[in-house]
């Protein structure tokens, strides 16, 4: 466990200071030199100023690089996708169990129905209808967790359980 948490805070770490500890910006297409495109792992630039650790891709951008400012996006929509999965969750199990009855059992039904779809083609789906392109699949990927139709049903069962129990306490 602590050393996934090491690994996790490390990785943050790379993404939020990407801009300082990356050899090169890889949007920076003034700083390319075509004839360093596709060079193995390894290899010093034509003019000696910087080694590839990685290599570098078609269009002479380090691999390293790219890694580091692309950490940024993917822990951006994972962060955002599981913090909008908890607030839609809580919410959910906290109105369930505060009404209790026919909206209890009615949420928990929808939760449970919304349990049988796997996360991956949840988000194929709505990529199928959303269409091609990265940015689609970022949008998929954050609406088929944010909007609450993998993660939140997790958190309202149990939400939901407590809160019950803890109305019948009082």
């Amino acid at each position: 466990a602590v050393f996934g948490l090491v690994l996790v805070v490390l990785s943050a770490f790379v993404a939020i200071f990407a801009p300082w500890i990356s050899p090169q910006d890889p949007f920076d297409i003034g700083a390319l030199d075509l004839l360093d495109a596709k060079s193995p792992p390894g290899t010093v630039s034509g003019d000696g100023k910087m080694t590839y650790w990685l290599g570098t891709d078609g269009q002479s951008r380090d691999m390293m690089s790219a890694i580091f400012y692309g950490m940024r996006i993917s822990l951006m929509v994972g962060a955002v996708s599981v913090v909008a999965a908890l607030a839609i969750g809580i919410v959910v199990g906290l109105v369930a169990a505060y009404a209790g009855g026919k909206i209890d059992a009615f949420l928990m039904r929808v939760v449970d129905i919304m349990l049988s779809f796997p996360a991956i083609l949840v988000a194929l789906i709505l990529l199928s209808i959303l269409g091609k392109g990265i940015d689609k699949v970022l949008v998929a990927l954050i609406l088929s967790v944010a909007s609450g139709l993998v993660l939140a049903q997790s958190i309202a069962k149990p939400i939901a359980a407590m809160t019950a129990a803890m109305r019948r306490l009082a």
